[in-house]
Parts: C-alpha cells; structure tokens; sequence
C-alpha cells in the first residue's frame, strides 16, 4: 500500500520510534486509540494514494472526520522533525567538497553544489471568491494550485523546500523571495577559494 519495503518502513520507524514516543499523544485531552507505528504506515498510504478522506479511511474502518484529524494532526507533529532530520542536516553535511570528492558533482555542470526548481502542485479549486480564487490559478498549467521550491543535491538530497505559494506567483518570484538562502549556501570556504587562486 505504501511502495515501502517492510525493511524500509522499519528503518524509518527507527529513526521516528523516540521522536514520536516524546511528541506524540501526549498532553491533555482525548487520546489516539491507534498506535503511532500505525498511524504512521496510515500516513504514508494516505500520502501515496492521496484520494479523498472516506476512501483511505474506509480501508482502515476508521470514520472519515476522525481519520483527517488524526492524520493531519500526526503530519503537523512529524513534518519539522522529518525536515530538520533530512534536509536541514544534508545541507550541512554535504559541501562542494565533500559532493566532488565523493563523484557526486553534475556531470554537465560540475562546478554546482545544487538544482533548484519551482514545483505545481494541482488542487481543487478554492470555494472562495472570485479574486481569492484567481491567486491559486496558474496561467501556465491551466490549473489550480500551490508552487514550492525545492533544492536539490547531485546526490538526490533535497536541501530545501520552501513554503508553499499561490498558483499564480511567477517562478522567478518564488526565487527571489528566497534569495537569502541561495546567498548563504553558495557562498565559497576558504578551502575552495585557495584552490581557485
């Protein structure tokens, strides 16, 4: 259900095992009766098959106002820690250097630490009026939608996915409202400068 081999759901039920345990179910009020092992493989079949709620909850035999509110609130409890986890720490972790020393740097383009690019992403048509709507309506697709940017490292690690914006917003928007993070990560080290001179 999930594309995930029962391996690979393991190894990632490991690294989410304390993180959930910690963050999950806790605090006052009404308690999930699913356990977070559960919820999880839920999650992902939801993100995989990505229909509308009372088909993914009729496979598990839960209602569907209950299984929205226990997926999304599941997703707003894992989705920082899955980002800083896997996306901030490869930003760190892989530099210029260690990309070409490992032979992951572009074949056509060697000299570039990472590909960025805007992603659409259709939706249903907003319920709003008019102008609302026209915002998440894109010229280009012929759709209505979300755009998010996303870098990505010649080793397939994403290092950044940006907020999402309104269909309508030029790509070159998105890249200039993120700026700041393109600025801080091709800056050159020391290292890499010596080399050049």
């Amino acid at each position: 259900m999930t594309n995930f081999a029962p391996i690979e759901f393991e190894r990632l039920w490991g690294y989410l095992r304390n993180h959930l345990r910690d963050n999950w179910n806790v605090g006052r009020g009404r308690k999930c009766a699913q356990r977070p092992m559960d919820v999880l493989f839920m999650l992902l079949t939801t993100l995989k098959h990505c229909g509308k709620w009372d088909v993914v909850a009729g496979v598990f035999k839960i209602k569907p106002p209950k299984f929205q509110k226990m997926i999304l609130s599941f997703a707003t409890v894992l989705s920082p820690y899955l980002y800083e986890r896997f996306v901030v720490s490869a930003a760190d972790k892989f530099t210029m250097e260690a990309l070409v020393l490992g032979g992951n740097a572009f074949r056509n383009y060697p000299s570039a630490r990472y590909t960025t690019d805007v992603t659409f992403q259709h939706t249903n048509m907003p319920s709003d009026q008019m102008k609302e709507r026209s915002a998440y309506y894109s010229a280009k697709h012929h759709l209505h939608g979300y755009k998010v940017e996303v870098s990505v490292l010649p080793n397939g690690l994403a290092i950044y996915c940006t907020d999402h914006y309104p269909g309508s917003e030029a790509d070159i928007e998105v890249f200039r409202k993120n700026h700041k993070f393109h600025l801080q990560h091709l800056l050159k080290t020391e290292s890499v400068m010596t080399k050049d001179l």
